[in-house]
This record gives structure tokens, C-alpha cells and sequence, in this order.
């Protein structure tokens, strides 16, 4: 993790970077059914930390993203009409697995062709990238240059 938070606070920056909240740029935090045609990003990561790094970064690159604290918020979000561009989930997750999260996504047919990258410290390798039927499988420490490239495939600019 040191080398993510090395690479995205070595930016200069100006004396003062008012952030907007993550999901919005209007200072009110967005519904997710302002999202639904915007098409974010949806970080699902249970580190808070990590979490917000992620949809901050995306932000900085214009995109719209969206965090979600484990695998049932984002089930929830998803299911309640949240439509995302991508979806980027750790495997690993104290309540429910990356893998489970996958499972169900890929078992309901409104939500199955929503293209994910997966991000794990522990887990690599091609035959993991095909058994979860990802985009990519992204080892932790993440290079923020190949993320921040896949984002841009799959998320319109805000």
C-alpha cells in the first residue's frame, strides 16, 4: 500500500485542493439514482482508506466514482438501479468474498454485463482473471497508471 499512496500524493498539488465529495461535484453528495446515466466507477473495498484513494484518483481523472464498503452495499446499489461503467472489487472482504460478489453479479442478468476488475494482494494469475470472467486482475500494491487507463476504457468523462 505504500507505493499507491506514494504515487497518488507525489502530484503537486495547489496550497488548497477543495475536493468534492466522492460521487458529486456539486457539494451535495449524489443519489444513486443521479448515477444511474452517468455510468461511474463503483469501488468496492472494505479498507476505507484504499476506498476513497481509489474514487479520488478517479475523480482527478474526471471521472465520476462511487464507493462502497463491502459486497452487499454494492449488491444493493447495483440492484436499486446503479449502473456503472466498471466495477472494481477486492477479492478479498471480511462479509462477503470478491468471489461471491462476482458470483452474484455475474447470476443476474441486469448486472452480468457490467465489465469488473478484479484487485487482490494475495491472489494472481491469468486462470484467476478467466475463472471471475474479468477485465484485469490487479495486484496490491496498484499501479494507479494501469487502473486509471482501464477506467478511462470503460467511464465517460463526467
Amino acid at each position: 500500500m505504500p507505493l499507491l499512496r506514494a504515487r497518488v500524493l507525489s502530484t503537486p498539488e495547489p496550497a488548497r485542493l477543495d475536493l468534492p465529495p466522492a460521487g458529486g461535484v456539486t457539494g451535495e453528495a449524489m443519489s444513486d439514482g443521479d448515477l444511474v446515466e452517468q455510468h461511474p466507477v463503483l469501488i468496492i473495498e472494505d479498507d476505507a482508506e484504499l476506498r476513497e484513494v481509489l474514487v479520488i484518483a478517479c475523480e482527478l481523472q474526471g471521472r465520476r466514482a462511487v464507493g462502497a464498503s463491502g459486497a452487499d452495499e454494492a449488491l444493493a446499489r447495483l440492484r436499486a438501479g446503479l449502473r456503472p461503467g466498471l466495477i472494481v472489487f477486492d477479492l478479498l472482504m471480511p462479509d462477503k468474498s470478491g468471489w461471491e460478489f462476482r458470483a452474484e453479479q455475474l447470476a443476474d442478468p441486469a448486472l452480468a454485463a457490467i465489465p469488473a476488475v478484479a484487485i487482490s494482494a494475495a491472489v494472481q494469475g491469468d486462470s484467476m482473471r478467466s475463472t471471475l470472467q474479468v477485465e484485469a486482475l490487479l495486484p496490491k500494491p496498484i499501479d494507479m497508471d494501469v487502473l486509471l487507463s482501464l477506467v478511462s476504457r470503460y467511464c465517460p468523462r463526467a
